[in-house]
């Protein structure tokens, strides 16, 4: 079983806030396995992370923002060929309230490692101008929402939130969330899309 735990891509205005993500990992149904928990600090290294690393940090075993640039756009991405029959995990702790500059965004499949400008694949949004959680395809570059939550469900303020997403092997997502950060997950809803079923990067 691969176990692969790291943080993803981040849209982000900065308004003085702190992100921290707790967790995150991917689990597909390999003999590989990679981690990274941040013990060590290092976000460089095993896995190797790129984009903009100086706009993050670590501290107490979490990988946190660390911009002060208002309405900024920032990632790290690491090399990831998960693309089907495989889980993904994000454990986020937000001390902002969301808003249509003030957003992140996991990429769980990219063709690019500049994850501000990828073009197909499919990511997890939290948050955005209507405070919920969307599942997106995107395709040459523009994206459509194939699943999303109530809107006004993720809360402002300091507020954990924990979401996973499943692909399996017939391309069949389906999209959980618990949004008291524990695992009392709520299925949000499940749709088949075939239509990207190649990954080289995540983030």
């Amino acid at each position: 079983m691969l176990l692969q735990e790291f943080l993803f891509y981040y849209i982000c205005s900065i308004m003085k806030f702190l992100l921290s993500v707790l967790l995150c990992s991917i689990i597909g149904f390999t003999n590989a396995q990679i981690l990274d928990n941040f013990k060590d600090g290092n976000i460089q290294v095993n896995p190797k992370w790129e984009g903009d690393v100086s706009k993050f940090t670590t501290d107490n075993e979490r990988l946190r923002s660390n911009s002060s640039q208002i309405n900024d756009r920032f990632y790290l991405s690491t090399a990831s060929n998960y693309s089907w029959n495989c889980q993904w995990e994000l454990l986020v702790v937000l001390q902002f309230s969301t808003s249509s500059k003030n957003l992140i965004e996991l990429i769980v499949i990219s063709d690019s490692s500049n994850l501000k400008n990828f073009e197909n694949g499919y990511s997890i949004q939290i948050g955005g101008s209507k405070d919920k959680l969307s599942l997106l395809k995107w395709e040459r570059g523009a994206s459509a929402v194939l699943l999303s939550s109530k809107d006004g469900s993720i809360k402002g303020g300091s507020s954990k939130t924990r979401v996973k997403l499943v692909r399996d092997k017939d391309s069949m997502f389906s999209l959980f969330v618990d949004f008291n950060g524990g695992t009392n997950y709520e299925l949000i809803g499940s749709i088949k899309d075939t239509d990207i079923a190649i990954s080289s990067y995540s983030g």
